[in-house]
């Protein structure tokens, strides 16, 4: 697991995850947006935008 790194007030962060195989974490969108609703709730940021992209292996 990669250490915590500085945390700015303020800041933007770019967030990324990856996939195995070619699978998607989530089955159908309404799985992401219910996830992004609780992690919203546990600890509020602006989002600013969302991309998903394919693995292209």
């Amino acid at each position: 697991m990669r250490p915590a790194r500085i945390s700015m007030i303020n800041g933007l962060f770019h967030i990324t995850t990856r996939c195995d195989n070619k699978n998607f974490y989530f089955r159908v969108d309404e799985d992401f947006i219910e996830y992004l609703n609780y992690t919203h709730t546990v600890s509020p940021v602006t989002m600013y935008t969302v991309c998903g992209i394919p693995s292209s292996e």
